[in-house]
């Protein structure tokens, strides 16, 4: 996934290693859609794109941290392109945005959330804010039976998943406040990707 810090003066500080295929380091008006709803309120925003795509803003100091694209579905191929036109994007290597449940999309803003801001936000707080993930419990075991299903019948280099063990210690050295470890980890982690 791509964080984007964005600074008061409008420059942009990108945490992975793919910039060519960022809509958020290509679109200046998702940027500014981001930053208006994250303005609007006191929690981390939440929007969805036309593509099934979740992109997060939340309001840190000297500026805001952005996160996506985070695709609830798989997207074809065919969609990936009209998304990266859409967006003003090169279509050479046309890379996949991760997939995630809804859970593990709130679980991340959560979790992105403790380091701008050292603070955190009960999940029904994130949920009633931006009325988008639903609380229903069945909805979570369906995505995650879903997922692992498609996983399974999908077993390509475009399905690639992070390790527990990976995720696990990057949320540990967020939680500890370790940020040069954190941004390591994920650095790492993006990599593997590619």
């Amino acid at each position: 996934m791509e964080l984007v810090c964005e600074a008061e003066d409008g420059s942009l500080t990108a945490f992975f290693d793919n910039v060519s295929d960022s809509p958020l380091l290509h679109a200046p008006a998702l940027r500014q859609s981001l930053r208006e709803g994250a303005l609007s309120q006191s929690a981390p925003y939440l929007q969805k794109d036309a593509y099934d795509c979740y992109y997060a803003c939340l309001r840190a100091e000297g500026g805001f941290l952005m996160m996506g694209p985070m695709a609830h579905q798989r997207l074809t191929s065919a969609r990936r392109r009209e998304m990266f036109r859409d967006y003003g994007l090169a279509e050479e290597g046309l890379t996949v945005p991760p997939v995630f449940t809804l859970s593990e999309i709130r679980n991340m803003i959560l979790l992105a959330n403790t380091v701008p801001e050292n603070a955190s936000l009960e999940n029904e707080e994130l949920l009633q804010l931006n009325r988008i993930i639903s609380q229903d419990e069945r909805q979570t075991r369906r995505e995650q039976t879903r997922r692992l299903l498609k996983e399974e019948e999908e077993n390509d280099d475009d399905a690639y998943r992070h390790g527990y063990r990976e995720e696990q210690l990057l949320m540990q050295a967020v939680r500890e406040g370790r940020v040069s470890d954190a941004v390591r980890l994920a650095e790492s982690m993006d990599r593997d990707i590619f």
